[in-house]
């Protein structure tokens, strides 16, 4: 379907695992890392909240993740700040097109971080005031998966040159985006998204999802 590099989206909270990645990576927090959560985040002239009343008190930042707090998130993008932020999204891939083998991919939106606005700062640690594709959000999330190394999507598997003639593609590494460390990290977080979050419908027997 050609919806999925061509039609640009806000992702929301699945983007917390990309500043969380970001936030690990650039050790500005630990998993272990804790905060007293209000439950609401005054920032510009507006107020963040949580959906879940479990993103109150006492948290650490695996439970941030795991419970999906949009106030814990917003916390952790002021500790990361607009320059690193913006460079790290970039570096992701956000704002670029991946190249994939589709006519009319978007690059998505991802406005400079000189114009951000406290409050779009903020947002964006939960996929709010930016815009991607599906693609490019399977890219970055599989770099995760991949210890931190970004590999060039593709569609084509190999191409027959001439009867019995076969050309295969050969995977491209982009870059080692975030530590392997780092990496290893963010998929424990989000297994326990599974395991004791709000992702606990996805679980499976026999399984660790992440």
């Amino acid at each position: 379907n050609v919806l999925v590099v061509s039609q640009p989206y806000e992702p929301g909270s699945v983007f917390k695992v990309i500043a969380m990645a970001i936030a690990i990576d650039d050790g500005d927090v630990t998993a272990s890392t804790t905060i007293n959560d209000s439950g609401v985040l005054k920032v510009d002239e507006y107020e963040i909240k949580n959906v879940s009343a479990r993103c109150t008190g006492r948290l650490n930042m695996a439970q941030v993740l795991a419970q999906s707090c949009n106030t814990g998130m917003g916390w952790i993008a002021q500790k990361i700040g607009r320059n690193l932020f913006y460079n790290y999204l970039k570096r992701f891939g956000f704002g670029e097109r991946t190249e994939i083998e589709f006519e009319n991919e978007h690059p998505g939106q991802l406005s400079h971080f000189s114009q951000w606005a406290d409050s779009e700062l903020v947002t964006k640690a939960f996929g709010q005031g930016l815009t991607t594709t599906p693609i490019q959000m399977a890219t970055a999330l599989a770099t995760i998966a991949n210890n931190g190394i970004m590999m060039q999507p593709f569609i084509v598997d190999s191409i027959e040159k001439s009867p019995g003639n076969w050309q295969k593609t050969e995977s491209t590494v982009l870059g080692q985006i975030i530590h392997p460390e780092s990496a290893k990290t963010i998929r424990e977080m989000m297994i326990g998204a599974v395991e004791d979050g709000v992702s606990g419908n996805n679980r499976m027997e026999r399984y660790y999802i992440a």
